[in-house]
């Protein structure tokens, strides 16, 4: 009798004990939600041959500042577990200080499935009884289910704070990769949570997890009255029937339009005109220009960068605009400007041999 109530006693332990283990993600911290999502976009940005979706083994906050995240992948060796964990830690700090809007979207699972398949899922199946998903989404990064219970992230990912990697355990037996990791974190911002005028397209989607994932048989949705013949590419530009669609060019890249209210808000806080070149349309849409402001207007140093790519001796019309664009942005916001020479991209990829790239740089 004795041995029997030790016995159920000792399952007790393990029921209770496993209990608590299934309960830490439900009491993370706004700062952990959204750190765990932080570093399994990170991994993905690292990990070449990663996907988003159904990657993540586990997903565990152990307390409010240490995390761990398990994912599907055998690629690591033991012997590049330290240059792999300075890597991964320099990303995932460079998003933290990139100080980026996260998203809270919330959909119908049907709809969610129907638009992006399992991108949001992590292995571990969801009870078919959920029928609406709550997911987080940071640009460029990761769109990731809210589990039951979670408490939603912060809303910028500069309130995540301090990122440090710790461990580091690849088990090429199990074909799995375990990073632990903790944060330190500082003050939380008293910036409300920004919204989505529309959910992003799984193309956008797509295109900011990894690039294996670009072509998994995605259909193409047909939007009613727009000519999907056009063709815009950094090189080849080819309108439909109708000319240039430019609000399909905005869906497509995933970018905003620059409204009037954004341009009476940057005349605001800068106390100029916008360029005309704003005012006429002729740069008609933008990335986070919203969030340039609020440094802007909060102080916080930020830096204008662009480039050119050295094909010819001189500068063409096609350079000048764009450093025309960012002079005046220069003497606008008086920021610092880094202007890079692309000279890497044409031996890359024009089959430019690397004197005449050095040549013409």
């Amino acid at each position: 009798m004795a041995k029997k109530a030790a016995e159920g006693e000792k399952k007790s332990k393990k029921k209770k004990k496993k209990k608590k283990k299934q309960q830490t993600s439900s009491r993370a911290s706004p700062q952990m939600t959204a750190a765990l999502r932080l570093v399994k976009g990170a991994l993905i940005q690292k990990l070449k041959e990663l996907k988003m979706g159904r990657t993540t083994v586990r997903c565990i906050a152990k307390s409010e500042t240490k995390g761990m995240v398990v994912v599907k992948d055998a690629s690591l060796s033991k012997s590049d577990v330290e240059a792999f964990r300075k890597d991964l830690e320099t990303e995932a700090r460079f998003k933290v200080d990139d100080d980026v809007p996260v998203y809270v979207i919330e959909m119908n699972r049907e709809e969610a499935e129907k638009m992006y398949g399992d991108l949001m899922f992590d292995e571990q199946k969801i009870s078919d009884e959920v029928k609406t998903l709550k997911m987080l989404y940071v640009e460029g990064w990761i769109l990731n289910v809210l589990g039951e219970g979670e408490k939603e992230p912060v809303n910028y990912t500069s309130d995540i704070g301090r990122v440090t990697i710790g461990k580091i355990k690849p088990n090429k037996k199990k074909g799995d990769l375990t990073v632990e990791f903790s944060l330190e974190i500082g003050a939380v911002s008293s910036r409300s949570r920004k919204t989505l005028s529309k959910c992003p397209t799984k193309s956008a989607v797509l295109g900011l997890a990894s690039a294996s994932e670009e072509n998994d048989g995605e259909e193409t949705q047909q939007v009613a009255g727009v000519d999907e013949t056009q063709k815009i590419t950094p090189w080849d530009v080819e309108g439909g029937d109708d000319g240039i669609d430019y609000d399909k060019l905005i869906r497509d890249f995933g970018s905003e339009k620059i409204s009037q209210e954004l341009l009476d808000r940057m005349e605001r806080l800068t106390g100029r005109k916008p360029h005309h070149w704003l005012r006429r349309g002729l740069f008609f849409s933008h990335r986070e220009l919203d969030l340039i402001l609020d440094c802007y207007e909060r102080g916080q140093p930020f830096y204008l960068y662009t480039g050119r790519g050295p094909s010819s001796e001189a500068l063409h019309l096609g350079h000048l605009v764009p450093f025309t664009m960012t002079k005046w942005l220069q003497d606008t916001f008086q920021c610092p400007l880094v202007i890079q020479l692309t000279d890497d991209e044409k031996f890359l990829w024009k089959n430019m041999p690397l004197e005449e790239c050095h040549r013409l740089a």
